[in-house]
């Protein structure tokens, strides 16, 4: 392998949720033999040896985090392949036009496009109540069966997908990246 076989997953989180989404995107890419490393995205100095970078965030409010806004901005990233995915969605899903405006900021519809991201989907995300006022409080207001929204299979599909597109190869079957289900 060389280094046009590397991969970047950056992430922004707050409770650590987006972290595990970008962890078995990493995995499933690991597993299509493609040389990953996964970091948060204000620890990311530099995009030099990396063919594709895959950029998630938490989404609050209507808003990416912080520093993966800024990871997005950098101009460096024009010159690599680009998905991003968001994470933030929980509870019972409403109109789907106002989902896309709070789940695919504006600002950073406007970002990837001018950079040409290859492609922006959605995952949804996970409240628990072991953390903070606020997070306590959404959680009692979500049925339990609604408070985790990832879907795991959907995730790894996902980043299969992004594996065939860089390699040019299917991933074999029977091989499992994630180890979630």
């Amino acid at each position: 392998m060389n280094g046009a076989d590397r991969v970047l997953v950056a992430y922004g989180t707050k409770h650590g949720a987006t972290a595990e989404i970008a962890q078995v995107i990493a995995d499933t890419l690991r597993a299509a033999g493609l040389l990953v490393d996964v970091q948060r995205a204000r620890r990311v100095r530099s995009f030099e040896p990396y063919q594709a970078v895959v950029l998630g965030s938490a989404v609050y409010r209507g808003r990416w985090r912080r520093d993966a806004v800024r990871l997005l901005r950098r101009p460096q990233l024009k010159a690599r392949e680009v998905w991003l995915f968001s994470s933030g969605p929980v509870g019972r899903q409403g109109d789907p036009e106002q989902l896309e405006k709070w789940t695919k900021p504006p600002r950073v519809r406007e970002i990837a496009e001018s950079i040409g991201v290859r492609e922006h989907v959605v995952f949804g995300g996970m409240v628990a109540e072991d953390a903070g006022f606020i997070r306590k409080k959404m959680a009692r207001n979500i049925p339990p069966e609604l408070r985790d929204r990832r879907e795991w299979h959907q995730i790894e599909a996902w980043a299969q997908s992004i594996a065939t597109a860089l390699t040019g190869q299917p991933i074999p079957p029977g091989i499992e990246p994630g180890g979630l289900a």
